[in-house]
């Protein structure tokens, strides 16, 4: 509700990951991820280091691999 509330708020797209992560839902926290460089792409280097540093290698993989674009 909060995102539909304010679409534009890096900061709740954000929150979304990193409770998927904390509860180890890490194909839907990838999938937030992608979400948010599609709407954020300045937000690339940030998304990178989650994606390596939280997720699975199979994250990684599938990034440099564009699944899930």
């Amino acid at each position: 509700q909060l995102i539909e509330g304010d679409p534009k708020n890096l900061h709740y797209y954000s929150e979304v990951a990193n409770i998927y992560h904390e509860l180890k839902e890490y194909d839907r926290a990838y999938m937030q991820a992608i979400l948010i460089l599609k709407l954020f792409p300045n937000q690339k280097e940030n998304i990178e280091d989650f994606i390596l540093k939280k997720l699975l290698p199979i994250h990684w993989y599938n990034y440099t691999r564009k699944v899930g674009f």
